[in-house]
């Protein structure tokens, strides 16, 4: 049993790896992200490239029709599949 959990931590960490590295790379300046030796931690955190995205790229736009994407595929599977099922269940 500890070592499924071992297993199972160890995967997790492999998984969670790309995701922390890709929040603490958004908290860096631009020069910090290059720098040699790479670290984890920014020296200075910064959370105004969260307000440049919202700014610069129209990122709502992009969310609102991701949204309208899902929903509309959504609604047309399930409508078919409701059409198509029910005779089959029969």
């Amino acid at each position: 049993s500890l070592i499924i959990y071992f297993f199972i931590g160890l995967g997790l960490l492999f998984m969670l790896t790309p995701v922390i590295w890709l929040l603490s790379t958004s908290l860096k300046s631009r020069s910090e992200m290059f720098t040699f030796p790479l670290h984890l931690i920014p020296k200075e955190f910064v959370w105004e490239n969260y307000v440049k995205i919202w700014n610069v790229i129209p990122f709502g736009a992009y969310i609102k029709n991701s949204v309208v994407i899902a929903f509309y595929t959504t609604l047309g599977r399930f409508s078919l599949q409701t059409a198509f099922g029910s005779p089959a269940a029969l």
